[in-house]
């Protein structure tokens, strides 16, 4: 899951987590890409 891919990867939690809620747009160079299929 998300846990897993940040430590492979080392990134850190709590900023993903904030990319993932829209306060940060990207955390070292990763961003979501969101899907608008409501």
């Amino acid at each position: 899951g998300l846990v897993s891919f940040c430590e492979n990867h080392s990134l850190a939690r709590s900023e993903i987590y904030k990319v993932l809620n829209g306060i940060r747009k990207h955390h070292r160079g990763w961003k979501i890409e969101r899907q608008n299929n409501v």
